[in-house]
């Protein structure tokens, strides 16, 4: 195994997919919270104040993706007893920083991507208070989710639940009242600022007082600080470009300037996401099982088994989630064919899901860096679509040309996925 390889311990009771479950469930349950609270939106505001909840939506999704890996690495340390209190407390102020960083930039872009992108209607101010409670919010998210990886690492999975469904529960009650009140778009600030303090209240609460304030695990203090680098170099990178990806291409669309578009492309992406989003909560529990593997033999059986498992739920889900896309598509101005555009954005992400067990398998293993073998080239090709379409103000090829790239980069690595396995154990 590669020199940041863990040692080999005992899995937790129950096969593979019961372990999954456990561990995935919850999560499941918060993120989908997380992707169907902001469709929420399209039923009390206009188009156009849908359209920058939606980007301050997809804000949320950055300020809370953009981790640095700590959950991740949380999860890693703690299946091998590595964890301590003063290693999480490092692991959600590394958390807690870009929130609050890019809430604070993205304040101060605003004024001049509302004036390119059509949408300085909206008060400033409104935008600016959404923007900086979901950055708040976002950040205090991130101490609950370190914590909550921490409980799937040691298989504490009742305290992950807590953590997580209580924080989307908030959420749900929170948006939906400040939705009811009148507040319009503040209303997704005021839930996912609700959300946080409860995730991070419930996870100090929960978890922290379960990790020891010494290392009982083989790892000295020097090479678990050599691990957190990595994983701050390495997750960084991967979550810059993934989210380079994924997310900003709402802000693109903005910039081609129709906001029919940005609302049919935002509600089908969200939607269509949400399966995706499902697998990587249950995908997530295989970081602690690649920290257990020793062998190459072992790596490789989990990674065929977790293969079948979450392909079977990702085609069960797909079907409904194209329908229902579809659905709240036909209730809206649409800007092009809701069956051309469902269907390529359903195929871009099945074929990134597919990506999803290797991945976690790789972190688990130390070596989250290989992501970034197939990141790099999808997100040049990504920025190349994004400047196209903007310059052309040719909202159907950003459509082809993003999903095409992320098509055809996905299986790539699916392709290869056995051989970065082979390259680490």
């Amino acid at each position: 195994m590669g020199s940041h390889s863990l040692p080999a311990t005992s899995a937790p009771n129950g096969g593979l997919a019961v372990r999954l479950l456990k561990g995935g469930l919850p999560g499941i349950a918060a993120s989908a919270v997380n992707s169907f609270v902001p469709l929420l939106g399209s039923l009390f505001v206009s188009t156009s104040e849908y359209a920058v909840w939606a980007l301050g939506a997809t804000l949320a999704t950055i300020f809370v993706v953009f981790d640095f890996g700590s959950p991740s690495l949380a999860t890693k340390l703690a299946s091998t007893e590595e964890l301590t209190r003063a290693v999480s407390v490092r692991l959600f102020l590394v958390s807690m920083s870009p929130p609050l960083v890019l809430g604070l930039v993205s304040v101060l872009v605003w004024p001049l991507y509302s004036q390119h992108a059509g949408l300085a209607q909206i008060p400033m101010t409104q935008v600016v208070l959404m923007f900086a409670m979901v950055a708040v919010g976002c950040a205090l998210r991130g101490i609950g989710l370190v914590y909550a990886g921490s409980a799937l690492g040691a298989g504490r999975f009742t305290r992950r639940g807590i953590i997580l469904v209580g924080g989307a529960g908030v959420q749900v009650l929170a948006t939906v009242l400040s939705l009811l009140s009148g507040l319009g778009i503040n209303s997704l600030g005021v839930g996912i600022l609700c959300s946080g303090i409860c995730q991070a209240a419930l996870g100090l609460l929960a978890e922290y007082r379960c990790l020891s304030r010494v290392s009982t695990g083989k790892f000295s203090a020097g090479e678990i600080n050599r691990l957190m680098i990595l994983f701050l170099r390495a997750k960084g990178a991967v979550t810059l470009l993934g989210l380079g990806i994924t997310q900003l291409d709402r802000w693109a669309v903005g910039l081609i300037g129709s906001p029919t578009l940005l609302a049919q492309y935002d509600i089908a992406t969200r939607i269509l996401v949400m399966p995706k989003v499902a697998l990587v909560a249950l995908a997530v529990g295989l970081i602690a099982e690649g920290s257990r593997s020793s062998t190459r033999s072992a790596a490789l059986s989990i990674l065929d088994r977790s293969e079948k498992l979450l392909s079977i739920a990702a085609f069960a889900m797909l079907v409904p989630a194209i329908a229902f896309a579809m659905f709240m598509q036909s209730h809206i101005e649409t800007a092009m064919s809701i069956v051309v555009l469902t269907g390529l954005v359903a195929l871009a992400h099945l074929a990134n899901s597919f990506t999803i067990p290797s991945v976690f398998l790789l972190t688990g293993l130390g070596r989250p860096d290989l992501e970034l073998r197939y990141l790099v080239p999808l997100s040049v090709s990504t920025i190349a679509v994004y400047f196209i379409a903007i310059a052309s103000h040719n909202g159907t090829f950003f459509v082809y040309g993003w999903c095409g790239a992320m098509t055809v980069f996905s299986l790539y690595f699916v392709l290869k996925r056995k051989k970065f396995i082979r390259e680490v154990v």
